[in-house]
């Protein structure tokens, strides 16, 4: 069920979780292009032995001292290595990029709402979206991307503070006539009835995530190379072999804690916990409406050491899928802040990092089809692969493994902009 507003407060009590280790990228809309190339080995992590202790079950040994992962990231934060964190006092904590906030007084069955979960885990109802209490709940959610679920009177009467909402993603009206036009840039469309809602929803959402790509870069001089270092050395923690505990019993209890009463994420997690096996890792990944996809995406995005240490056990084994392969160049269009993108055109003949499992095209034909503005700009990346990159094959596309670190070798402005980038 979402969670109403009078409810908040005693739902963060009752589930008191740490605050994000940093914010979201922010993104909207233009056109740009970008080239990458690999040529040095992946390096490999060498597992450490691990001690076991009753009272710390999250332990790691690295060059022989036993850390906990909150230990862990104190000792990153006081080499300067943590990135944003979020100020602002959190609502209950969502494991993946979106909420949503549904009108009161729409019409909505249990089993829609179930429908509904299955897309957004974390939602939220309102009495009245525009009221002062509304507003200013929405000002405290920094960390997911939100979609509105409104009627055609709401969207009609909308306040301006929620059309000018940083983090707002989308609008979806439920009206019995679906011929309503609305002069926002967040307006997705009006549906008779939830089914046809989330059908749309549904592809928004991975256009939506698609779009959400972490990407840090660093100058020439290697100034700025804090956020580097810290995905490096987060992945190097998350890829330490754990042999005495059950790490996969430890992520399906985190899973299922987080998904409580979603029937469709649960029936997802049943299945992983049954069948899974190392080799169905990239399998599980690319399917995207599922827990592990959204889990994911989301935890990369906001390198969040929490949620990451706890999917490790499925980390471990996608990463363990990749390997070395022939020289190749390969293609990824995203949508970017204007600000990352002009600190990456400052940054050329730096470094580049991808700060997460990135799928990329072996042909240029591939678009965004998210709608354009004026907060972003589209960017083509040109990546030449050198053959010891390791990485997974799936038919027309390759997965790269998160953390992989390029040269922005040329810029070339056009019509689109594009960056080719390789391995230094």
């Amino acid at each position: 069920m979402p969670i109403s507003v009078s409810d908040q407060q005693q739902k963060q009590t009752s589930k008191s979780k740490k605050p994000k280790p940093s914010e979201v990228p922010d993104v909207h809309h233009s056109e740009t292009t970008t080239t990458v190339n690999s040529n040095q080995s992946e390096s490999e992590t060498k597992p450490s032995e691990q001690k076991s202790d009753e009272n710390e079950t999250n332990t790691l040994t690295i060059d022989g001292n036993t850390f906990n992962t909150q230990q862990l990231m104190q000792i990153l934060a006081g080499m300067g290595l943590t990135s944003q964190s979020s100020k602002a006092t959190r609502r209950p904590k969502s494991v993946e990029n979106f909420c949503y906030i549904l009108e009161k007084n729409l019409s909505i069955s249990n089993d829609e709402q179930q429908m509904l979960r299955g897309l957004i885990n974390l939602g939220f109802t309102f009495d009245d979206i525009n009221s002062e209490e509304s507003i200013a709940f929405l000002k405290k959610v920094v960390n997911e991307k939100i979609i509105l679920i409104l009627s055609k009177t709401s969207m009609e009467n909308l306040s301006k503070p929620i059309q000018d909402e940083p983090y707002l993603y989308g609008i979806y009206i439920i009206d019995s006539s679906e011929n309503n036009s609305f002069d926002s840039k967040f307006y997705r469309g009006s549906f008779s009835n939830m089914n046809n809602l989330c059908e749309q929803l549904k592809n928004d959402l991975l256009s939506f995530t698609y779009d959400l790509t972490n990407i840090s870069s660093v100058s020439a001089d290697y100034t700025g190379m804090s956020t580097l270092t810290y995905v490096q050395a987060l992945k190097d923690i998350i890829l330490e072999t754990d042999e005495k505990q059950d790490l996969k019993k430890e992520m399906i209890n985190f899973c299922r804690e987080e998904y409580v009463d979603n029937i469709i994420q649960l029936e997802f997690i049943d299945e992983f916990e049954k069948n899974f096996q190392p080799s169905d890792a990239v399998e599980w990944y690319l399917r995207t409406e599922t827990f592990l996809y959204k889990m994911m995406t989301r935890a990369f995005r906001e390198l969040d050491p929490d949620i990451l240490f706890k999917l490790r056990y499925f980390i471990q084994h996608l990463h363990g899928q990749f390997k070395s392969s022939v020289d190749m160049t390969v293609y990824r269009t995203v949508r970017i802040r204007k600000e990352v993108f002009k600190k990456m055109k400052n940054n050329q003949g730096g470094l580049l990092s991808f700060n997460e499992f990135l799928l990329v095209n072996k042909n240029q034909s591939r678009i965004t089809p998210s709608p354009i503005n004026q907060e972003s700009k589209l960017v083509h990346f040109e990546i030449i692969l050198g053959a010891n990159v390791i990485r997974h094959d799936i038919s027309n596309e390759i997965l790269l493994t998160v953390g992989t670190i390029f040269r922005i070798d040329k810029i070339e402005t056009n019509d689109k902009e594009t960056f080719k980038v390789q391995r230094p």
